[in-house]
């Protein structure tokens, strides 16, 4: 099992592979849903880690790979147009949520995903955009 500072190389591999595999090949419309692991980015990183590394460890950087500009303008508008969500009592589990999606993969997990989804609810619910302020 990887640990300490090589399972962070292996991120920043994965990282790199994947970014430049979406860049070269399909920065406009991405690869389409499911394709990381089908593609160099997740056959390279498993050759380097020895093992399955099927997650990108990344969400933002596997939706973007696999749903190109549309789906950077879309993670990006619904950021936006729902950071005062953020500023409610279900914020700083928001920010936390946001942050493991950065460097984890929160939303290919049944558990995070639903707990994700229901901060999501509960921000969009009771944001102040829909109390009026």
């Amino acid at each position: 099992a990887m640990r300490g500072l090589d399972t962070f190389r292996l991120r920043g591999a994965a990282y790199r592979l994947g970014l430049m595999d979406w860049l070269e090949h399909a920065p406009l419309w991405g690869h389409g849903l499911g394709s990381w692991n089908l593609r160099e980015p997740a056959k390279g990183v498993n050759d380097l880690s020895g093992g399955a590394w099927i997650p990108a460890h990344s969400d933002p950087l596997q939706w973007v790979y696999e749903c190109g500009a549309p789906g950077l303008v879309l993670l990006t508008g619904f950021l936006v147009t729902h950071r005062r969500a953020l500023l409610l009592p279900v914020g700083p589990a928001l920010v936390a949520l946001l942050l493991v999606a950065l460097i984890e993969f929160p939303s290919h997990v049944v558990t995070p995903a639903l707990v994700g989804a229901l901060l999501v609810g509960l921000g969009l619910a009771s944001s102040p955009d829909r109390i009026g302020a």
